[in-house]
């Protein structure tokens, strides 16, 4: 199968594929009267240079380099199981030789209107050969599935850890291969494209690809931050105190009057206090009264009976 258109404008993910004329009859081909057995593409007013230029639309090798009166340089493919060629390029204008492999990213040579070129502008006429006769080529053009994505031929895309090209590179999807992409993502712009994808192995230019358009794809692009506004500190409120009333004057106060004391009680050094004994001291009192009382007899006995007295 083939895997690439074979010009820059037909690999850059147009509606027409870069076609002015397809297979078969049609308008764009002399007003649809007669059969065209191929496909024109065209090239690009804004890039003449880059979009003539004329690649291989898929891996085989180069079987035949030659000039035809009517089709001009022609080059001829072998894929295997067909054969694609390429008409109306200017004489000794390949860039290949016979027995030499190709890819997609291989250049062939330019456009041209060399031959009998039926607009007389230039334009690569393109065919494909199955078994010996020439057959529409549009099924034989691998087509791309959701999310998918084909690199440019001319180069490799490299990978990125983010998607700016001033990010480490991680790697590189080959040119002419074809990705599957998981989303999307806005980041660097490079010649008005910001566009940045990803199969989940790196970011990769939008504009690397031969379809630039996001339509399929999950935008991934990060929600803008929203910074909290910034408030910048103030300072206080200068708290003005209302002055203090002053102390209320001190009264002067009368003296106080003073105290008279009662005169002291006059105690009667005739009268000595009465006290009421308690009833062990009356007890102890009375024997010895009675003690008293006894020795006093004993005593004048003893007296009278050394008087002599009666006997």
């Amino acid at each position: 199968m083939l895997t690439a258109r074979p010009t820059p404008a037909g690999r850059q993910g147009r509606p027409d594929h870069g076609i002015s004329a397809p297979f078969g009859r049609s308008p764009q081909y002399f007003d649809g009267t007669r059969v065209h057995h191929g496909q024109d593409y065209y090239w690009l007013n804004a890039d003449p240079a880059g979009s003539r230029r004329v690649f291989a639309a898929g891996a085989g090798t180069v079987s035949r380099v030659y000039w035809d009166a009517t089709m001009g340089g022609c080059i001829e493919v072998n894929h295997g199981s067909f054969i694609t060629r390429y008409c109306h390029m200017p004489q000794g204008s390949a860039a290949v030789k016979v027995g030499q492999a190709v890819t997609t990213s291989t250049y062939l040579g330019p456009m041209g209107n060399a031959g009998t070129a039926a607009n007389g502008q230039n334009h690569l006429h393109f065919e494909v050969w199955k078994n010996g006769a020439r057959v529409d080529p549009e099924p034989y053009f691998r087509m791309l599935g959701p999310n998918q994505r084909q690199v440019l031929a001319t180069a490799s895309v490299n990978r990125r850890a983010e998607p700016t090209t001033l990010a480490e590179k991680i790697g590189s999807a080959a040119a002419g291969s074809i990705l599957t992409l998981t989303g999307w993502r806005h980041g660097v712009e490079v010649q008005g494209i910001d566009e940045w994808v990803t199969d989940g192995n790196g970011w990769m230019w939008l504009g690397g690809f031969t379809d630039t358009g996001v339509h399929d794809l999950a935008d991934l692009t990060p929600p803008p931050v929203i910074e909290p506004p910034v408030i910048e500190p103030t300072e206080p409120p200068v708290v003005i105190e209302p002055p203090a009333e002053p102390d209320p004057p001190i009264e002067p106060t009368e003296p106080a009057p003073p105290v008279e004391l009662p005169d002291p009680p006059v105690e009667d050094e005739q009268t000595p206090p009465v006290t009421t004994p308690s009833t062990s001291t009356v007890n102890r009192t009375g024997v010895l009264i009675v003690s008293g009382f006894i020795a006093i007899i004993a005593t004048v006995g003893t007296i009278m009976s050394s008087c002599g007295g009666p006997s």
